[in-house]
């Protein structure tokens, strides 16, 4: 039961996202307001950071917004319960 925790948690350390600010002020409010931030009681916590502007990603991102698409909206459910459960299941990816 423990291995498999520690795999569903890590698997979930695959996904990020880059968010492009117009103003340094706002990079850093969005910083000190989000990074900590757990996701709908999901026990999931942002961990965000500045990177620099050259950084070069190796892969084209996989999807773009520059909304919220109208409907939207998060289902917990689909969060795997490794972290706020007492029984782990395996998730496949």
């Amino acid at each position: 039961m423990a291995r498999l925790r520690k795999y569903e948690v890590n698997k979930m350390k695959y996904y990020f996202a880059f968010v492009t600010c117009n103003k340094r002020k706002a990079a850093a409010k969005i910083l000190d307001e989000f990074n900590g931030f757990e996701l709908e009681l999901t026990n999931l916590r942002l961990n965000l950071s500045i990177v620099p502007d050259d950084l070069e990603v190796p892969d084209a991102p996989r999807d773009t917004a520059n909304e919220i698409p109208v409907g939207f909206d998060f289902n917990a459910s689909k969060i795997s319960r490794a972290l706020n459960h007492s029984t782990v299941r395996l998730s496949w990816d």
